[in-house]
């Protein structure tokens, strides 16, 4: 529960007398105490408004008061030896009056209604005892909008309720979706048909109780809720790992919602992470392994095992020391082990670049100390003092962008607290606190989409922000030479520092978009001169380049990057043979071209295409996330299982294709039938020995998830729905005979409806459903209390709480950059839509996705006389693009920031880096 304090109290409930913390309301308290109490317009994480009137009970003086007072359950305080019905004939009688007034110009529309089967509008209807419709007049109507590609509109079903705008204006920011209307006249909507502009806008499919928002994507391709298969799964567009559940129908995935989870993403994601699923259904994918055998001009199809047998044979003929593989932080961490495995370390490279590998060093250091502590996404709604160092949050950890909003309410929440206004009465609390936040110093090249709430906005160059910082922290040890700061760097630090005066929590944010090594130190500086300052433990959070950056790095914290692989091959004097794993070698190089040229072999293994599998002679389809099992460790250092939603479509497993090559290769050993198998195998290395010598947690790592033989009373966990229908119908053109399902032998996980409904630990729900209760609002009774951690206890398992610090292996600086005549500053900015291989094939987002320009500040244009210019070439390393130039003054100066389409070609050695910039007419370039 919400509660401010953990004291427990008395109350009655219908004559029964329970224990209950103090400080929350009474609603919440019901439902903790697994009572079906109706209500509309509550939502655990949007707080108490009182404007349904659902949630009725009678409240009694004492013992001897026979006919008490009514009063709305989420408007009254939870106090000691309260007394309270819900069944009262009284309370009872009202509560179904509401509901059949609210029912009056509701549409008798639910067998064609995208909510039906998972409708809350439908559960309380029924826990209300409203059975007949007696209202004979004519419905009020409304016109539906157009609210882009994401979600859907069907006015005509509102209730009124206010949880859209709530959510979608004072929880997320946005402002483009509002309340019109006077008395019974509202309308929910924008003021004209447009797409809304919020990254979090799916989100109100599932907050909406009825069927007025709705998942387009969904309805696009209409499927029952209840005949969907699902799965839990963790979502691979970011580092910052939120649990999803994935819905499948006929080997289509249809549908991702969010999987509560108390400490990460809560009951909300972001539209990249509900929407960017298409890539799994892409006809684009690859489904079939290719083989090119020598002297052959082109690829030709065959089974996987075949594809396998020839790579085997390769890996022979060349000697295993002459094959080299490089890893993904998009893959698992199975995967990536799996390859390391089959090539030896010494072989190994990870997927990414110089800098890159030298920022995942940096962070894994920092992470991994005693003094520093890497906050969940709950605990940063926490922090009292937030500062953003070179990270746009809402293209590249949008879900964190989301807390960060949440956290500067805390000021507010503390003020209107000193008054008695407890936090969960929203409306109180707004309007006692007005604008009144909590101190967020954002410091990024360019303005954000946080700069709303940010009490500080500084656009500065990476260079400008490590100094920014290191003169930030010295102010704060009190070891600050003013002399030696200009007059604009030591406003700057002044102005920061009234702002974090009196900070408890203070919390410091920044990560890979920055492309700085130097300021992922200055950074950590910074968090701890803070947390010395405040008496508390240092409050640290990076934002990775990818899903399973961490893991990747943890796996093997020496690897080598592609530079040098790139260095490895050209020394080479003997035949060579090259695996990919999950990556596009001429996205992470310039010098890919080349590194291919020195290979007798290029072997790959993904699902989507690139320009490596083009060139590769052999091809590998291997599952994608949804297909398969495996494991993700977060920027925070949780490790998370995902699991397959539907059986793998001619593809195999990445991990058990690797692992079967080694036994191949070696004629030893067992591939082993399951990820959990292959996860005691994994040690991580520096990280591993360190902790075993302390008795830590990574000596069970891999137990972050029941392993294949768990069962409940003896069965696995169903997929399916216990309501699934049709089943058999799928194939009724082909057999009159129900098909067999396919039998999940790697996971806990059934293909079918059969099994345990109840009593399934976290990390295996795949949905959630309990009598009464058919729509997400059922998660309340899975919780140990409201809002709180799950009662299978929380998914995944935190692997850096308690360890020592670990030694720095490498060090890479911002070199010294010399601007000749026509270049500038280069660095990426990231943008969250279409701007990957996997989001940028969901039709929705693509057409959310921002046209591609460079952008630069005018009067730095016009110091190189661009200010009259539409279109710019952009040269670097022989690899020149055109694009869109755009003025924004709102970004730093002498910079030029580009699309992160483009920020693999420019991260060559360093970034920011020097980039030849001219008029795309100019016959120079």
């Amino acid at each position: 529960m919400n509660a401010t304090t953990d004291k427990l109290v008395t109350i009655y409930v219908d004559g029964s007398a329970y224990k209950v913390k103090s400080g929350g309301h009474l609603l919440e308290a019901c439902l903790g105490l697994d009572k079906d109490l109706p209500y509309f317009c509550w939502h655990p994480a949007l707080g108490s408004v009182g404007s349904c009137r659902q949630c009725a009970v009678q409240l009694y003086q004492d013992d001897e008061d026979q006919r008490g007072r009514m009063a709305m359950a989420c408007m009254t305080p939870v106090v000691e030896g309260m007394r309270v019905s819900l069944s009262a004939p009284m309370a009872s009688e009202f509560r179904q009056q509401c509901i059949e007034v609210t029912m009056a110009n509701h549409p008798h529309d639910c067998p064609v209604c995208e909510e039906g089967g998972e409708c809350h509008l439908q559960d309380m209807t029924l826990q209300s005892g409203h059975t007949q419709r007696r209202y004979k007049g004519a419905k009020k109507t409304y016109h539906n909008q157009d609210l882009g590609p994401c979600v859907g509109h069907e006015m005509n079903r509102c209730i009124s309720c206010y949880r859209c705008v709530r959510f979608y204006q004072d929880y997320a920011g946005g402002d483009d979706l509002v309340v019109l209307g006077s008395k019974e006249n509202v309308y929910f909507g924008r003021h004209e048909d447009g797409c809304l502009s919020s990254h979090f806008s799916g989100n109100l499919a599932e907050v909406c109780p009825t069927g007025v928002f709705y998942d387009k994507a969904l309805s696009d391709s209409y499927t029952r809720k209840w005949d969907l298969q699902s799965a839990p799964s963790i979502c691979s567009h970011c580092s910052l790992g939120c649990n999803l559940s994935v819905g499948e129908r006929e080997g289509r995935v249809k549908r991702v919602t969010n999987r509560y989870h108390s400490q990460v993403n809560g009951y909300f994601i972001c539209d990249k992470g509900r929407y960017g699923f298409a890539h799994s259904n892409s006809e684009q994918g690859l489904y079939q392994a290719q083989v090119q055998p020598l002297g052959e001009s082109e690829k030709v199809t065959c089974d996987n095992a075949d594809a396998l047998d020839y790579v085997a044979q390769i890996i022979n003929e060349l000697g295993a020391e002459n094959v080299f593989g490089l890893g993904s932080p998009r893959a698992s961490v199975e995967e990536n082990f799996g390859l390391k495995s089959l090539v030896g370390k010494a072989n190994f490279y990870a997927g990414h670049n110089a800098v890159q590998d030298a920022i995942q060093t940096h962070v894994l250091h920092h992470l991994t100390q005693t003094n520093l502590h890497s906050p969940s996404l709950k605990q940063i709604e926490q922090a009292d003092a937030i500062i953003i160092i070179g990270e746009d949050l809402l293209h590249t950890a949008p879900r964190m962008a989301l807390s960060v909003r949440q956290a500067s309410r805390n000021l507010g929440f503390a003020r209107a607290a000193a008054i008695g206004i407890p936090r969960w009465q929203d409306e109180p609390v707004r309007i006692h606190t007005q604008n009144q936040l909590s101190p967020i110093i954002s410091v990024t090249t360019a303005s954000t989409g946080l700069d709303d709430i940010s009490s500080l906005c500084l656009q500065l160059t990476p260079e400008e922000m490590c100094d920014y910082a290191q003169a930030l922290t010295s102010a704060i040890d009190g070891t600050l030479d003013s002399s030696k700061l200009s007059a604009k760097l030591h406003g700057q630090v002044q102005r920061s520092l009234t702002l974090l005066a009196g900070a408890k929590r203070p919390l410091v944010i920044s990560g890979s978009s920055s492309q700085s090594p130097e300021l992922i130190d200055r950074a950590a500086q910074l968090a701890l001169a803070l947390g010395h300052n405040s008496g508390t433990q240092a409050w640290l959070s990076y934002c990775l380049e990818a899903a399973n950056s961490m893991g990747l790095g943890m796996l093997n914290q020496d690897a080598k990057h592609v530079g040098d692989l790139s260095l490895r091959l050209q020394q080479q004097s003997t035949a060579s043979a090259l695996i990919v794993l999950q990556a596009d070698l001429f996205a992470l190089s310039t010098e890919a071209g080349a590194m291919c040229e020195n290979l007798r072999h290029l072997i790959v293994l993904d699902h989507l295409p690139s320009a490596t599998s083009k060139k590769a002679d052999v091809v590998i389809a291997c599952a994608n996330t949804f297909e398969t099992e495996g494991t993700y460790i977060n920027n925070e250092g949780r490790a998370q299982r995902f699991f397959a939603v539907h059986d793998k479509q001619g593809r195999s497993d990445a991990w058990r294709s690797l692992a079967t090559l080694a036994k191949m290769v070696s004629q030893t050993g067992d591939p082993g039938t399951s990820v959990t198998q292959l996860a005691n195998c994994i040690k991580f290395d520096h990280v591993c020995n360190l902790v075993s010598q302390q008795g830590g947690l990574f000596s069970h790592w891999c137990n972050v998830a029941p392993d294949a033989d768990f069962r409940v009373a003896g069965m696995k966990i169903p997929r399916q729905s216990h309501r699934a229908s049709g089943r058999t119908s799928l194939h009724a053109h082909e057999s009159v005979s129900e098909a067999k399902q396919p039998e999940d032998l790697d996971s806990a996980l059934g293909y079918t409806m059969e099994g345990t409904p109840i009593n399934k630990p976290s990390a295996l729900m795949p949905q959630v459903w309990s009598p009464g209760w058919n729509s997400n609002e059922a998660i309340n009774k899975f919780q140990e209390e409201i809002n709180g951690p799950l009662k299978g206890g929380e998914a995944g398992l935190r692997l850096f709480d308690g360890l020592q610090g670990l030694p720095l292996t490498s060090s890479t600086l911002i070199p010294s950059i010399t601007i000749g005549a026509g270049q500038i500053l280069a660095h990426s900015q990231s943008r969250l839509f279409a701007s990957d291989q996997a989001s940028h094939l969901s039709t929705a987002l693509r057409q959310r996705s921002d046209p591609l320009s460079a952008r630069i500040h005018p009067q730095t244009a016009a110091q190189m006389g661009l200010t009259e210019v539409v279109e710019v070439c952009v040269e670097l390393a022989q690899l020149q693009w055109r694009l869109p130039l755009t003025l924004d003054a709102s970004m730093a100066m002498d910079l030029v920031l580009l699309p992160s389409h483009y920020q693999a070609p420019i991260n060559v050695g360093h970034l920011p880096a020097a980039v030849k910039l001219s008029t795309a007419t100019d016959e120079a370039t």
